[in-house]
Formats: structure tokens, C-alpha cells, sequence
């Protein structure tokens, strides 16, 4: 994944820094939005050059992941991003579809590596580099939403 710009669409900012730090020996440019209207803006503004992956919380202020998940093919069209979900519990919410690579908090790095993996699969691509950073812990007591 060297070389790639991440997008990173997360509404906790704990749980961003957090990511962005695990993922920073994987990609050269890491950025941030909060909203997926934010999210949006980033595609369109980012020197013209797209992202090259995307990790999303599943809720947002204004909207789920899915929207856009569904947004992004076709801006991006005919190109696939891969694109992660981060969900909490999601008592009494639609599910995203099954085929949604989908990151459940909290998590293990093991388990974030497998998701970028699944991830750049799905969207026909090869495997990611192994860096993520070990030792760090996405269940930090005192931090919401992980």
C-alpha cells in the first residue's frame, strides 16, 4: 500500500488519531472527515488524484457508511475502492449488506489487517503490505465508540 492516500471518515476523533497512527507506516498520505458530507468534499479536493482506500465509521451525524460506499463506486467508477466499515453495536439498525467488509469494534490489529486484506480483494487487488503498527490498542478504556 505504499504510495496510497487513506481517507479515513470517522466522526470520534480518538478512534481516527488512533487508526492514522497504525496506518501510518502503510500510507503516505492519511486524511480525515467527520461527516460524510466532509468525506465527499475530501474526493473532490485532494490535489485531483483519488484515494486509494477508505476506512468508515458505520454511523454517522449525517448518514451510514453504506450511502457513501454507494456514493464513491459511482464517483469513482469504473475503479473500486476498498473501503472498511467500523461499526460498534448496531442494535435495531440494518445491517450493511454482506458483502460490505465490515470491522467490528473493539478490535484487534490481527483483525484490522484482515479487514484491509478482504478489502483490497473485494476490489480487486492484491494483498496490503504488512506494517501496520503493532502494540497499539483499539479498546482504550475512557475513549466512546471503540
Amino acid at each position: 500500500m505504499d504510495g496510497n492516500k487513506l481517507l479515513i471518515v470517522e466522526d470520534n476523533e480518538p478512534v481516527a488519531q488512533l487508526l492514522a497512527v497504525s496506518l501510518s507506516d502503510c500510507f503516505t498520505e492519511i486524511h480525515f472527515a467527520p461527516t460524510l458530507a466532509a468525506a465527499r468534499r475530501r474526493f473532490r479536493l485532494v490535489d485531483g488524484t483519488p484515494f486509494d482506500f477508505v476506512i468508515c465509521s458505520f454511523l454517522l451525524p449525517d448518514g451510514a457508511a453504506t450511502e457513501f460506499q454507494q456514493w464513491l463506486d459511482k464517483y469513482q467508477a469504473p475503479r473500486r475502492v476498498p473501503f472498511v466499515v467500523l461499526a460498534g453495536s448496531l442494535p435495531g439498525i440494518r445491517r450493511p449488506p454482506s458483502d460490505t467488509v465490515l470491522l467490528s469494534k473493539p478490535f484487534q490489529l490481527t483483525e484490522l489487517r484482515e479487514a484491509l486484506t478482504r478489502a483490497r480483494s473485494q476490489a480487486g487487488q492484491g494483498p496490503p503490505a504488512d506494517r501496520i503498527r503493532e502494540g497499539i490498542s483499539f479498546y482504550a478504556p475512557g475513549i466512546q465508540g471503540l
